[in-house]
């Protein structure tokens, strides 16, 4: 900075001086007449020399230095822009790769075995489960179960059937109530129906339900402690009962359903039953005996019930 400022004060005496050397230099002026003034002759007139004439001698110094190299007018120097750098790239992670388990030779295995298949779940409402129809002599019998599928006992189930000829026109109709005045939640409750005299143009049949709800009585299974079948002599079956109960139960019955091979109802009866009342562990005897050589079953089942309460 100091070297600039030196260099700055010596041009600007230069240019004074040339400015000074370009002015006229006059000669004085002659003495006017009538003014005496005595001295030697004037010398003759000698070339003049330009003279410097400042008002202020300024002296620059300048340091015995480096020549510096000075450009005028001085240039501003500008602070260059900052170019900002782009962030750093992020390294992003690359996939796990997932591992390839590397095979083990093991012997194959012995699938295991699952559980059997559930049953077809029943009808949520009272439904017909099976029947046919069959006769003897001049009568038509439909046979089968009613069945009930909810989660609550129903009552005074009847079965209603109406008869039809190969035109489709009505011939017949009749109803009968099923066996066992109460059908319990998944129980099957037998009914046997009979078309006294059916026409001989019966071709078709069909069913319809009714039952109740709610009843008045109350009604109790008694246990079946024994039976027997004997096929001698007809077909007889006999056998023990018990009230295993804590009431006493009255108007006991016993219903004995043959089936067929295929789990369909052959035939249906009522058996008499020795005492049809009966108190907390009281028993009694029942027996079936049937005349019917056409009977073809392959199996029975004995169903009980009475009122509680006498």
């Amino acid at each position: 900075m100091a070297k600039s400022i030196g260099l700055i004060i010596m041009l600007g005496a230069v240019v004074i001086a040339s400015l000074a050397g370009c002015m006229p230099i006059q000669a004085p002026a002659a003495p006017q007449s009538g003014q005496g003034i005595a001295g030697p002759p004037a010398a003759p007139p000698q070339p003049l020399s330009p003279v410097l004439t400042a008002t202020e001698t300024i002296t620059a110094t300048i340091m015995p230095t480096e020549t510096p190299t000075a450009t005028l007018p001085l240039t501003p120097t500008l602070t260059p822009p900052v170019t900002p750098e782009p962030p750093a790239a992020t390294d992003t992670p690359a996939p796990t790769d997932t591992p390839t388990p590397s095979p083990t030779a093991t012997s194959t295995p012995t699938p295991t075995e699952g559980p059997p298949p559930t049953p077809t779940s029943l009808p949520e409402a009272i439904f017909l489960r099976g029947h046919r129809s069959f006769t003897r002599g001049s009568d038509l019998f439909v046979v089968g179960e009613a069945g009930n599928g909810s989660g609550y006992p129903v009552y005074n189930v009847t079965v209603i059937a109406t008869f039809f000829d190969d035109a489709g026109q009505l011939v017949g109709a009749t109803e009968a109530p099923a066996f066992l005045p109460q059908t319990a939640p998944m129980q099957n409750n037998p009914f046997k129906l009979r078309l006294a005299n059916a026409p001989a143009n019966v071709a078709a049949y069909e069913l319809s339900l009714r039952w109740d709800d709610l009843t008045l009585m109350g009604y109790e299974r008694v246990t079946v402690l024994s039976e027997e079948l004997d096929t001698e002599d007809g077909i007889e079956v006999r056998g023990e009962l018990r009230n295993d109960g804590p009431a006493a139960i009255a108007n006991v019955m016993a219903v004995v359903t043959f089936y067929t091979e295929t789990s369909d109802v052959a035939d249906v009866y009522a058996a008499s039953v020795a005492s049809t009342e009966l108190d907390p562990g009281e028993t009694t005897t029942y027996s079936l005996r049937i005349d019917a050589p056409d009977l073809a079953f392959e199996s029975f089942f004995v169903q009980t019930q009475g009122v509680l309460g006498r």
